[in-house]
């Protein structure tokens, strides 16, 4: 007597089947699973909340890669913690003009090609990626006649160099002010207009611009 064929295991089977299809078409699809691709590894100054795992890495707000790890790692000669972010560059999204190729350019390497570019200036900073969540994302740009400044504690992925970014600086400077002084200043300021609109002279001054108003 033949077997009536389960309907759940079927139906199992053809969802497999198309997320199996889904898969392939996002990977092979898009090019990226045989694309070129370089690590690197970056030191931001601070904290790094809201930056994840698999946000963009871009340059001149062109998406170029993207970040694919965030660690926390303890260094016990300075007894700091770092937190380094690697991320995946594509050179396929970076294209020249050929205006200016040579051929010692073309023999070059992209690490060495990279290091060409940090020593005129490429750095990375944290940019918002949205404001309403606060995540954010990488942003290398060129930032000529900026310290470099390596932290070297990665030996086998190359580094690139990092500066303050701008959200970075605005904490800082919050940091700095005295916002309980502020405060204080303010309420006694407060204080004092209030103590002046409600002064018998005030409401004097008042009555008696009204009554001169009046008879003129």
């Amino acid at each position: 007597m033949t077997k009536k064929a389960n309907p759940k295991l079927i139906g199992a089977f053809v969802l497999g089947a198309v997320a199996l299809a889904a898969l392939g078409v996002v990977i092979f699809g898009s090019g990226r699973f045989f694309a070129e691709r370089h690590a690197y590894v970056l030191f931001f100054p601070g904290s790094v909340k809201g930056l994840t795992v698999g946000a963009p890495v871009t340059l001149e707000g062109v998406t170029i890669g993207a970040v694919t790890d965030v660690k926390v790692v303890f260094d016990r000669e300075t007894l700091k913690f770092y937190t380094p972010v690697y991320v995946e560059v594509f050179p396929d999204r970076i294209k020249d003009t050929g205006q200016y190729r040579t051929e010692y350019l073309e023999e070059l390497e992209t690490d060495e090609v990279m290091k060409l570019l940090i020593d005129r200036g490429l750095r990375g900073q944290l940019e918002l990626q949205s404001l309403l969540t606060g995540q954010l994302q990488v942003a290398v740009s060129m930032h000529p006649g900026s310290k470099v400044h390596y932290v070297s504690i990665e030996k086998d992925v190359p580094e690139i160099p990092t500066i303050p970014t701008t959200i970075q600086q605005l904490a800082k400077a919050f940091e700095n002010l005295d916002i309980q002084g502020m405060a204080e200043d303010l309420r006694k300021t407060l204080a004092a207009v209030e103590q002046v609109a409600t002064s018998p002279e005030l409401a004097e001054a008042v009555t008696s611009l009204n009554k001169t108003l009046k008879d003129a």
